[in-house]
């Protein structure tokens, strides 16, 4: 949000942003129209009212005529909605009280405010909102010199004030030492991530020590928190010069090397993984701040099916080890996305990943790891698998998903051998799972629990009348195997219907 000074300003902001080349910004004015004063210092000359006739004609009319209610209600709603197209509004003293848009973040004040009006305008943008980590208002006027005149004057049982705890008043106000405070403490949250580690540490080590999980998205979460606070420390001024040109020198060296340290860990385990919000909140300080000469700000997915792709992504000068996993994430990424398309598929080379590991675990050889991952991605790229579909079924892809789903849970389960003629068998009741849940799959069948009941019914009596044609019988040392069928048949109807 822009708060402007006059009504025939806000319309000169819209005028100059809206021409802006390649603008990302698409705002809107909310304003009183006509010749009426919107507050006492408003400008009410001819020419600003003027300005103010030539917007509402050419943005409010032609879609609301002078229903200048409809049309406020309208772009207030397309703002506050997360998908609307309009992403600015521009006003003067409207929508400074009352208005309640959790998606807004900035507030950019043009205008003097004081007591309950600069109280109201900061509250438009503290409301909590996901991915939203603080709101930021942009102070053109220093009327943050009378915020503290403002809480004195409403210090009273009446606004209700008096009720808070003086200290957490003032926790709630914070200043350039607030914020250089906020910096040093990210900053050693970082490296308390790693610790006993220095100069001398290798590459290597830096990223094996986020091999697992949930340590890795905590260092993502720290990195996050910590560029944003450096970030806002390079474009306030009065937060630069609290912490110093030397100190916030450091912090953006010690920044670069994490931020490497970050896509190398992405390259290595993390092929596929929603950055947007980390990418935005760090944008101005890699574009305006850090020689970017050897950062790299876009990490896109690389496929293991992409051999150009991956050879480059392979660097000679890497240790075979780190190849080898950068192989193994991407085949991981592939087999996310088939798992409920080709069930098969996922089994052998979840099944092959298990065994490659705990080998390495085992021996510590690179070379025989990363040899064992080429050859994987190799048969990965061409579909080699050691038993294939049945050709009865290998056009129909609803039909091998659930015969995949069927098989995978028989396999680890049933002692006898899958031989080729009871995986036809398979198939043809595959086929009549098919139709089954084809036959139930209605609008909003997904969270309808009389559905669900209605196809695990059918479903029992298809997969006894299974069990009967193969000659494996089903009795109670055996009978959960029949749930364990129908939860897997059951997850890849939901995620293909």
């Amino acid at each position: 949000m822009v708060v402007c000074s006059s009504r025939a300003t806000a319309v000169d902001v819209f005028n100059i942003i809206s021409s802006l080349p390649g603008k990302k910004a698409n705002p809107r004015v909310v304003i009183t129209f006509g010749d009426k004063r919107e507050g006492d210092d408003d400008d009410v000359t001819s020419a600003a009212i003027k300005k103010i006739k030539d917007y509402h004609d050419k943005h409010v009319k032609p879609l609301f005529g002078d229903n200048d209610e409809k049309y406020t209600d309208s772009v207030c709603d397309d703002f506050k909605n997360p998908d609307g197209d309009i992403n600015m509004l521009i006003v003067k003293d409207m929508l400074l009280t009352g208005f309640d848009a959790p998606v807004a973040g900035v507030l950019y004040v043009d205008k003097t405010l004081q007591e309950h009006n600069l109280l109201q305008a900061i509250a438009r943008v503290n409301r909590v909102y996901k991915g939203k980590d603080f709101g930021l208002i942009v102070d053109y006027w220093g009327i943050f010199k009378k915020l503290r005149t403002a809480i004195d004057l409403y210090d009273d049982a009446e606004s209700s004030m008096n009720a808070y705890d003086q200290a957490d008043i003032e926790d709630a106000i914070l200043g350039p030492i607030d914020e250089k405070n906020k910096l040093e403490e990210a900053h050693k949250a970082l490296f308390d991530l790693f610790p006993g580690f220095d100069d001398k540490t290798t590459s290597d080590e830096w990223q094996l020590s986020l091999e697992d999980e949930v340590k890795r998205n905590d260092f993502y979460d720290k990195l996050k928190t910590y560029a944003n606070l450096l970030n806002l420390a390079l474009t306030n001024r009065d937060i630069f010069v609290e912490i110093g040109f030397d100190k916030l020198e450091e912090y953006r060296k010690d920044y670069r090397f994490f931020d490497k340290l970050r896509q190398s860990v992405i390259e290595r385990f993390d092929n596929e993984i929603d950055l947007s919000k980390y990418e935005a909140g760090i944008k101005n300080l890699l574009d305006t701040f850090v020689n970017a000469t050897d950062v790299h700000q876009i990490i896109k997915p690389v496929s293991i099916t992409d051999e150009a792709a991956m050879a480059k992504l392979l660097r000679s000068d890497e240790p075979n080890s780190v190849k080898a996993d950068k192989i193994k994430t991407r085949i991981e990424s592939e087999l996310k996305q088939v798992r409920y398309d080709d069930p098969l598929l996922f089994e052998e080379f979840s099944t092959k990943i298990k065994k490659t590991l705990a080998e390495y675990d085992e021996t510590r050889d690179a070379d025989k790891y990363f040899t064992a991952m080429e050859t994987m991605a190799d048969d990965f790229r061409n579909g080699r698998l050691s038993r294939d579909y049945p050709s009865s079924i290998a056009n129909d892809s609803d039909t091998k998903a659930f015969y995949g789903a069927v098989v995978t849970v028989l396999r680890s389960k049933v002692a006898f051998e899958l031989t080729d003629s009871v995986e036809n068998v398979i198939a043809e009741f595959a086929r009549k799972i098919t139709k089954a849940i084809s036959d139930h799959a209605k609008r909003d069948w997904k969270h309808n629990e009389v559905v669900h009941k209605q196809i695990h019914r059918v479903l029992d009596d298809c997969l006894f009348d299974m069990f009967d044609a193969i000659g494996y019988e089903i009795n109670n040392s055996n009978i959960d195997m029949l749930d364990l069928i129908i939860d897997e048949i059951m997850k890849v109807a939901v995620a293909r219907y």
